[in-house]
């Protein structure tokens, strides 16, 4: 927060000066955001140590290789799940951009 209130500066500037503060600025709660969301998957992942759970898949109750884990402590999804629901996003978000009539309409001539 003070690094944002720090590029609030009262001089005058002109639109290079005010794109660049802008852009910072964006960086900045880019940052604030993607550290507010480890901290979320931390406190889950601390949840399920005390809950017994740490360490078993959510979607398939399998364990979780004990190797994920020590690269990704919050996981909270094998391998094998993890790509599955990565998949089915990447589908989802293909059918969203995807052409709704594949077929087009042929005129008669």
């Amino acid at each position: 927060m003070d690094q944002t209130r720090a590029l609030d500066s009262k001089d005058a500037k002109d639109i290079g000066d005010l794109c660049e503060t802008n852009l910072s600025k964006e960086a900045l709660f880019r940052q604030t955001a993607e550290r507010r969301r480890l901290l979320r998957m931390i406190d889950v992942a601390l949840t399920r140590m005390e809950g017994g759970i740490f360490g078993v898949c959510e979607a398939c109750g399998e364990d979780i290789n004990p190797l994920r884990l020590d690269a990704l402590p919050w996981t909270r999804y094998c391998l094998r799940c993890q790509h599955s629901f990565e998949q089915r996003r990447e589908a989802d978000r293909q059918s969203v951009f995807s052409d709704p009539n594949p077929n087009p309409v042929r005129k008669a001539g």
